[in-house]
């Protein structure tokens, strides 16, 4: 188990954003967690007041800098590996049990993984534990992909991250969100209209769940997966905020390859 009889610590890491950073902080006395920092990404990022009326430490460590200091585009992963080299660093500074990511929006490199083993978590605005791999919909762009594939509805998932893009087991998933469109279709804002609404309303009680999970054991990580209460993982949550198993025909393979 994950967990000891202190409270469980949490690293949060984010870009520009960091959807459901307030149902995080607000549920940190009944879930028995802490929020022992954060690290972002960006200059502007929205969320800094709300951490730093919470009292939380905050580290912003630019990358676009970083690559520009290095003469380095974003997509160099050799110079993305040092600048998490360095954000390690900065996270470990916050003593963590756990890094959460939190509207993280690159790919995590070696560094990273390794300096925190099976103890990162992601929220995602897709359904990771589709049976199907072509409905899981990786990527920045998941919610648009997902809408111009013409499914009927969208979810949320909680998942381990490992070194391929939203590829590790998943934890938990989000109720369902019914795609919505007017006589247009999916446009643009249709699109960002249903993102917005995953975001909000899908990101917080996922990481709060989750958090809440592994800071009362019974959560437990590791390299063939996720389990909670014993059982193999996902969960589904539904609209009360409830978890309960999938269906076993509804699983998705460990590891299973992305699409």
């Amino acid at each position: 188990m994950l967990t000891d009889p202190d409270t469980l610590r949490i690293a949060v890491l984010c870009s520009r954003r960091a959807p459901g950073l307030g149902h995080l902080l607000a549920g940190e006395s009944r879930g028995g967690y802490l929020v022992a920092g954060l690290v972002c990404s960006e200059e502007d990022f929205a969320g800094r007041p709300m951490a730093e009326e919470a009292g939380v430490p905050f580290v912003s460590r630019p990358l676009r800098a970083f690559h520009r200091l290095l003469g380095a585009p974003l997509a160099d992963r050799e110079a993305r590996a040092f600048y998490d080299l360095g954000t390690a660093q900065a996270l470990r500074e916050f003593e963590p049990d756990l890094v959460l990511l939190l509207g993280w929006t690159y790919v995590l490199t070696h560094p990273m993984l390794f300096a925190f083993p099976h103890r990162i978590l992601n929220v995602h605005h897709s359904d990771l534990g589709a049976a199907d791999p072509a409905r899981r919909y990786p990527g920045l762009h998941a919610v648009r992909d997902a809408i111009l594939a013409g499914e009927p509805e969208t979810r949320a998932s909680l998942h381990m991250v490992d070194d391929e893009v939203d590829h590790g087991p998943v934890v938990l998933r989000s109720p369902a969100f019914p795609v919505r469109l007017g006589e247009e279709g999916p446009t643009r804002e249709a699109i960002r209209w249903h993102e917005n609404l995953v975001l909000d309303r899908a990101f917080g009680p996922l990481a709060v769940a989750g958090m809440t999970l592994a800071a009362t054991g019974r959560l437990a990580l590791g390299p063939d997966g996720a389990e909670i209460d014993g059982h193999p993982a996902p969960f589904e949550m539904d609209d009360s905020g409830a978890l309960a198993p999938l269906a076993v025909e509804a699983r998705a393979p460990l590891f299973a390859e992305a699409s």
